[in-house]
């Protein structure tokens, strides 16, 4: 990672990559299903192990992933595969918690929602 390599350690992690299809249940293509949890939960993955060796030799670091209201809205039928990919994401989120709370590591979730811009 070079943020690991340019500054010699990560202290903080902001995982905020998604993408938000708008594609319906009888509409969602492997393909589709594949491009969203491979930005979502693959690449998720991808950071954690890239910045935790850093992290864990110095015995401290937090990791925060960008949730979504989808994670536990189950009343989207347009968004079928994104919110599916936001409750795997928040899953890992609470695995990866538990896991790497030995290294004093603190992995966080934070839930998003709509804001409205009145311009």
């Amino acid at each position: 990672m070079k943020a690991v390599e340019k500054f010699g350690g990560l202290d903080i992690l902001v995982n905020s990559a998604g993408v938000y299809p708008r594609v319906k249940f009888d509409d969602t293509t492997p393909e589709i299903w594949d491009s969203i949890f491979n930005v979502e939960c693959e690449r998720s993955i991808s950071l954690f192990q890239s910045g935790h060796s850093s992290n864990e030799r110095r015995g401290k670091g937090c990791i925060i992933n960008i949730g979504s209201i989808h994670a536990f809205a189950t009343g989207s039928t347009d968004l079928f595969a994104y919110g599916c990919s936001k409750g795997a994401l928040y899953s890992l989120t609470m695995t990866m918690a538990k896991h790497l709370i030995r290294d004093r590591i603190r992995v966080n979730w934070v839930t998003v929602g709509w804001v409205l811009n009145r311009e």
